[in-house]
């Protein structure tokens, strides 16, 4: 830095060395007798400088302001001085670069873009310099931008990063950074001569230009540009695509626009290894597809370098099935226990496939099968259920319902033996038993009495009576339940009970008395009947029982010789009922020299035409018997207890008695006669 004529520094702009001077001949003006400005001369003090010591006071209030890129105004507040203030210096550091007589001033020839601080002094004539006043700062603005950067290259690196460099740009300050614009756009900025970017679009062309930024702010204009292409070689997304039936033949897929650095160009939809369709769009679809199928389809975006995405995940549909299956045929159901029935049927058919089948009771749908049966549990024994059956396919299209078919659960509980049984006869001919309900997990259906081994009655109640019994005798009864299956229970112990016999025998018929000894009467007659049985028969003297007999005959001893008695006869039963009497009949004793005749006569076929006639004997020793036939014709005799009689016609008839004819010829009463009839055939022997 060169100095100047009032001392201060001299500085390298002209503009700065023309304001110095200018103020210095402002300064000198008003000196008398001055020849003109002296600008390297020190002002003169006065003729009474020894006598002036006080300086000025310091100039208060500077103030500095900026009038163009190299200069400044200074103002301030005027000093005071007891002879007068004679001017002001201003100094930048530490020199004098202006004088001035008033409070204001102006520099020029300053440095644009920099600060400037300023010190002001007042002087009086006297030369006394005052203190500082200040200092005060400004900077000069830099209004002149700096030249455009010349020399521009990008070059690339790999596929992502451009690398720029260039050459510095001139100012008149200096350069502070450099601005590196992509599209207008600020992509880098710094104080070095290159730079890079890594936000490139690949596929793309991208410009690049440097602008230089001096301290002041300001701008060059643009550097020349430098331009390239970035690579694309990134795929772009993947799709996400969905898909659904547009009918029962075709399906419509749509995606999600696909990302890519460079921009997609189009889509590739397939089915499998199959191409669908090339679209721009983001949605394709397919026809001619079967019903009831599930279709996956993959979408592959293209950019426009050709690089193709992953495929997308499967997107799958599944065509609509509308067509419902065929009923299923034969329809069959049939018990499985007590609470189970089975039921089947044969397949039905479907144009896709049939998925299931659902069993309806009651119009209900009690159980899905994808078999052709199904089973129905939980239910009551011995009740009926009738079923239904339709057909499903994967799309849910029903059948018409087939059947039905019905069944019964099975009852394999017998009912418990019934308990608490009683009989009683009812009359002398019937008996009735009662019992209590026993329990059945379905209900008792009935109940069987049984007699010996066999089933005497059938009772839907718990009381039956069985009749046409005999009297007097004794029954014994058990019961056993059935429910409606059929199940039997256990037999109960038997119970037991006695018909009464209420009815007598019936009067013996054709009773006969003879004679048989002196004190002897014979009696014969026809049985009696009784619905039980005849025990005994009475044999009556009046109303005195003489005799009692089990066969339908007897003798009557004791008796007064050749006297007249009358007999009679009744039958008497097991419960002692007696019938009414038959005759009396009469005869006559013989005296007592008459011999005993022989009792009991019989007459018995032996074979055609012959008779065999057998009696009990007198109980007289040496008796000969002569055999009668028809009353009083002898037709034999014999010492034996029986006789033959031979000639006989086939069937005929004849009638015979017997009487025993003592030694002495002397001949008892004859026997009661016997009748019978010769056979008309030899009997096998």
């Amino acid at each position: 830095m060169r100095y100047g004529a009032f001392g201060g520094p001299v500085m390298r702009s002209g503009v700065h060395r023309v304001a110095v001077l200018l103020v210095a001949l402002v300064a000198c003006r008003d000196e008398p007798g001055s020849p003109g400005p002296r600008l390297a001369q020190p002002a003169q003090p006065p003729a009474d400088r020894a006598s002036d010591a006080g300086a000025p006071t310091p100039p208060s209030d500077v103030e500095a302001r900026a009038l163009s890129a190299t200069g400044v105004e200074l103002t301030w507040t005027r000093s005071s001085d007891d002879t007068g203030v004679s001017g002001y210096e201003i100094e930048e550091n530490g020199f004098v670069v202006a004088r001035a007589p008033d409070r204001t001033v102006a520099v020029e020839g300053l440095s644009p873009g920099a600060e400037h601080c300023f010190t002001v002094f007042a002087l009086d004539s006297a030369g006394n310099r005052s203190g500082p006043g200040g200092p005060t700062c400004v900077s000069t603005p830099d209004t002149s931008p700096p030249a455009a950067p010349p020399g521009l290259v990008a070059r690339l690196v790999g596929t992502s990063e451009v690398v720029l460099g260039w050459r510095s740009s001139e100012d008149d300050v200096a350069v502070v950074r450099y601005e590196v614009l992509r599209g207008g756009r600020l992509v880098a900025a710094g104080e070095g001569l290159s730079a890079s970017d890594t936000r490139l679009s690949p596929g793309a062309s991208h410009c690049y230009e440097v602008v230089a930024v001096d301290a002041g702010g300001n701008r060059s204009a643009p550097s020349a540009q430098a331009c390239l292409v970035a690579p694309d070689v990134a795929p772009p997304s993947v799709p996400a695509a969905s898909a659904q039936p547009a009918s029962d033949r075709a399906v419509a897929v749509s995606w999600g626009a696909a990302i890519d650095d460079a921009g997609v160009a189009g889509y590739d939809l397939f089915r499998g290894d199959r191409l669908v369709a090339r679209t721009g769009a983001l949605s394709a679809s397919e026809a001619g597809l079967e019903p009831g199928r599930r279709y996956c389809y993959a979408v592959v975006a293209t950019d426009r370098a050709g690089n193709r995405s992953a495929p997308s995940a499967p997107a799958c549909a599944t065509t609509p099935d509308l067509t419902p299956p065929s009923p299923p045929a034969r329809v069959m159901a049939r018990p499985w226990g007590e609470h189970e029935i089975a039921v089947g049927w044969e397949e039905a058919t479907d144009d896709v496939g049939v998925e299931r089948y659902e069993l309806l009771r009651d119009a209900k749908v009690i159980a899905l099968s994808a078999e052709k049966s199904a089973a129905d549990g939980g239910l009551a024994p011995w009740t009926d259920h009738c079923y239904q059956v339709r057909a499903l396919d994967a799309a849910g299209n029903r059948s018409k319902p087939a059947g039905p078919a019905c069944a019964r659960t099975q009852d394999l509980s017998p009912p418990a033996t019934p308990p608490d049984l009683e009989a009683k006869p009812v009359g002398d001919r019937a008996v009735s038993v009662q019992w209590k309900v026993p329990a059945d997990n379905v209900g008792v259906a009935g109940y069987e009495v049984v007699r010996d081994g066999e089933v005497v009655a059938r009772a839907e109640r718990p009381t039956a009576t069985e009749r046409d019994l005999l009297p007097a005798r004794r029954y014994c009864y058990a019961v056993r339940a059935l429910d409606p299956a059929g199940n039997r229970s256990e037999t109960s112990e038997p119970v037991c009970a006695v018909t009464p016999d209420l009815v007598p025998p019936t009067v013996p018929g054709r009773l006969v008395v003879a004679a048989n000894a002196p004190t002897r009467l014979a009696l014969a007659w026809e049985p009696s009947r009784d619905d039980v049985g005849v025990v005994a028969y009475e044999i009556l003297s009046g109303d005195e029982v003489v005799a009692t007999s089990t066969r339908p005959w007897t003798t009557v001893d004791g008796l007064s010789p050749e006297a007249e008695h009358c007999l009679g006869v009744r039958a008497y039963d097991a419960a002692g009922n007696r019938s009414p009497s038959a005759g009396p009949s009469c005869d006559r004793t013989p005296d007592a020299a008459a011999p005993a005749g022989p009792v009991n006569l019989r007459a018995e076929p032996v074979s055609k035409g012959v008779l065999r006639l057998r009696w009990d004997p007198s109980p007289q020793d040496g008796m000969l018997y002569a055999v009668y036939r028809d009353e009083d014709r002898r037709v034999g005799m014999t010492r034996s207890s029986s006789y033959t009689i031979a000639g006989l016609g086939a069937g005929e008839r004849r009638c015979y008695r017997v009487a025993a004819v003592n030694p002495a010829g002397r001949e008892s009463p004859r026997t009661i006669p016997a009748c019978g009839a010769a056979p008309g055939a030899v009997s096998a022997r």
